[in-house]
């Protein structure tokens, strides 16, 4: 149960943060909650290598699933991450 409340929280967070415009590389720079802490240090490594997010999600299979993947995906294409986020948080 623990893990579904850090993923609430992880996707509450990046919701939050991009809709008050934090770029990513800042957002993941934040302190995230559980298992997600470690993997946004890791992420932020991969942005800042050139890497897009749903690229640098990928290489976490235990945490994102390739739906929550292809949504960020589309999110970064369509400009809507913060949309996404929301979904991802409500799902």
């Amino acid at each position: 149960m623990a893990a579904l409340k850090h993923r609430i929280q992880f996707y509450s967070s990046l919701a939050t943060l991009e809709s008050a415009g934090v770029p990513p590389l800042r957002a993941f720079a934040q302190r995230m909650p559980g298992a997600y802490q470690k993997a946004s240090a890791d992420i932020l490594v991969l942005l800042k290598r050139g890497q897009t997010l749903a690229e640098a999600m990928a290489c976490f299979p235990r945490l994102f699933s390739p739906l929550e993947i292809s949504l960020v995906q589309v999110g970064e294409i369509t400009g809507h991450r913060d949309t996404i986020y929301l979904a991802l948080r409500d799902w």
